[in-house]
């Protein structure tokens, strides 16, 4: 109790000072994690929009052989993403124990990636199932790490404060909707140009995979030489290293106590639930899009019109955030983002004409934009509460843990999706009823509404972290970590 009335005074005297400006992460430095995150997202698109693709109608493998790699694989991926994080906790490598990440992870993938767009056994169907089942497996555990790196990152640049974590968090979202955008104006025409015109030749799939994994290399290692030092420590000779690794033994984290831990943060919890319906609301919309322009307008020519609308406006609507987030706190800009796409959505389902339907759906990728941009850094606010409240640091793992919501996301809305056209009676290519394709139309906006509102509920209960109680934790976990490098210093010159 004395604890809390303790923190509540100093809340009540940080909410004096909070128009002071605090953001002390250099423009470098998150511009550098914004550059990280648009290399990785320029490779993720090439690997959804023509990895596929190159298996059937280069490689020729058989559609059912594809469907049991890509199986496989995901599968893998989810192991990857649960043991991450832990693995991270638990290697001292010489660059670091956060940045090291930067310099292994993306020649990894890279390697891969290349390797998933060969074929050097021809058409021996047996043969092309190893190669592209093994290759495309053990990218899927490199991505898991990687985007783990990116969120740990977030909290790792942004350690001093809320304002460094939101800044960081909005120019890794930046990023991201960069590459998208970049990778949509310059990929195929590069596929094209290297093949003399055609998707067909196998001659440029790795050559355009070679280089985006170059700029993904260079780009992560201009984020590891971005980062402050003193920030994550550097461990250059092998007696360093072992001492670290004596004294992570010694003050060992386990495995089934990181996960405890995970549990006994609210406010991760909060994040992972509303981050999941958030993403969980985005695939319903984007799986019914097509089939409410085709069955409920009869007009599907505004698909694709809308679908390069909603690019657009998540980019702009991520350097319209780096201006807000001077102004409005970023939980409550990420609170205001859930809403906004909840809001049009339903005004979506209202919709006469098509144009409107893509218009309001448009702006409903404002709210996902607001969103999307200050998921990480509530990751990262999240990571700071752990380390205040259980004395434990475990950036890594917890980062890890925020890269789950897609893959929770992606299983439930095939779900609903299937089993909703389903129970609506949907038959494709047939006339439907006027109750039908209402009830289409309800599951591709008013059921994403819902799952937004759950998720709203989920991170205002969860997640009790005010800006000015942010400050005073992370105020003494700075603290807190000054005096153990001071005591470190000390140790090691009287060992001298």
């Amino acid at each position: 109790m004395a604890d809390n009335k303790e923190v509540q005074a100093q809340v009540a005297e940080a909410a004096k000072a909070s128009g002071k400006k605090t953001r002390t992460v250099s423009y470098g430095a998150a511009t550098a994690l914004g550059g990280a995150a648009m290399s990785w997202s320029m490779m993720n698109q090439m690997n959804s929009s023509m990895w596929a693709y190159f298996m059937t109608d280069v490689a020729l493998v058989a559609t059912a052989a594809m469907a049991t790699i890509l199986l496989v694989a995901k599968i893998l991926e989810w192991v990857g993403a649960l043991i991450a994080g832990v693995i991270m906790e638990k290697t001292i490598l010489k660059w670091g124990k956060y940045g090291s990440w930067c310099i292994v992870c993306p020649p990894g993938v890279a390697i891969c990636f290349v390797l998933m767009f060969t074929n050097p056994f021809g058409a021996i169907p047996v043969l092309q199932g190893i190669w592209f089942g093994l290759w495309y497996s053990v990218m899927m555990f490199f991505v898991a790490f990687i985007t783990a790196t990116q969120t740990t990152m977030v909290t790792l640049l942004g350690s001093k404060s809320r304002e460094d974590r939101a800044f960081c968090a909005t120019k890794r979202a930046q990023g991201s909707q960069l590459g998208q955008f970049l990778f949509g104006l310059i990929g195929m025409p590069l596929l094209l140009l290297l093949n003399g015109g055609t998707k067909d030749n196998a001659f440029g799939y790795p050559i355009l995979a070679i280089l985006f994994g170059v700029i993904c290399i260079v780009m992560y290692r201009v984020l590891y030489h971005n980062i402050p030092k003193g920030l994550d420590t550097v461990y250059e000779t092998k007696e360093e290293r072992q001492a670290a690794a004596k004294s992570i033994s010694s003050n060992r984290v386990g495995t089934l106590e990181m996960f405890k831990l995970l549990f006994k943060t609210p406010p991760m919890l909060g994040i992972i639930l509303s981050d999941t319906t958030r993403l969980l609301a985005q695939f319903t919309l984007l799986g019914t899009a097509l089939y409410i322009f085709t069955y409920v307008y009869g007009d599907s020519s505004m698909f694709a019109p809308m679908m390069s609308a909603l690019g657009i406006t998540a980019l702009l609507t991520t350097f319209l955030v780096e201006v807000l987030i001077k102004f409005i706190k970023n939980r409550t800009l990420y609170v205001m983002g859930l809403a906004i796409f909840a809001i049009f959505l339903v005004c979506a389902y209202f919709a006469p004409t098509p144009l409107l339907f893509a218009i309001f759906i448009a702006c409903s990728y404002i709210g996902i934009g607001f969103a999307n941009s200050q998921g990480t850094a509530m990751v990262g606010d999240a990571s700071i509460y752990c380390e205040w409240k259980h004395k434990k640091e475990v950036k890594a793992f917890m980062g890890a843990m925020g890269a789950l919501p897609p893959k929770f996301a992606n299983i439930i809305s095939g779900a609903v999706l299937g089993f909703g056209l389903v129970a609506i009676g949907f038959v494709a290519h047939t006339e439907m009823s006027a109750a039908t394709l209402n009830s289409l139309k309800m599951i591709g906006t008013v059921i994403p509404a819902i799952f937004l509102v759950i998720g709203i509920i989920c991170f205002l209960l969860l997640n009790r972290l005010t800006p000015d109680k942010l400050k005073v934790l992370n105020d003494e976990v700075n603290a807190r970590r000054e005096a153990e490098r001071a005591a470190k210093a000390a140790e090691a010159e009287q060992s001298k």
